[in-house]
């Protein structure tokens, strides 16, 4: 009686866990294809620019294009945290204004060492 009742409470366990993980998906893929949807609105100012490029380390390429491709990237996590988009893929985080779609700034991750 015990181990099916356990049995009864990791079942409804594990549904909760996976429907939220659906729920999680399908806001990922919502926000990706809103972001998509305004490709053509993405911009940065000029200082917003020269942030991307030193936090970047790119030279002679345009901060604004190379964000684009990022985010275009098949294999780019679009997540949104209150008014921004945050776009990771490549290594890159990509900080988006989800109304002005202007980019705010973008990082490289960093490897953790185990000395970290």
């Amino acid at each position: 009686q015990k181990t099916i009742q356990v049995l009864y409470l990791v079942h409804d366990i594990l549904i909760q866990y996976i429907s939220v993980s659906l729920r999680t998906m399908e806001d990922i893929l919502k926000e990706s294809r809103l972001l998509h949807a305004n490709i053509h609105r993405i911009h940065t100012t000029t200082m917003g620019a020269e942030r991307i490029s030193r936090n970047l380390n790119l030279k002679n390429t345009d901060a604004v294009q190379f964000c684009i491709n990022i985010i275009l990237n098949p294999e780019c996590m679009v997540r949104r945290k209150g008014k921004n988009w945050y776009c990771e893929a490549d290594g890159v985080t990509i900080t988006v204004n989800s109304s002005s779609c202007t980019v705010i700034t973008a990082h490289r991750h960093h490897k953790k060492t185990s000395l970290q």
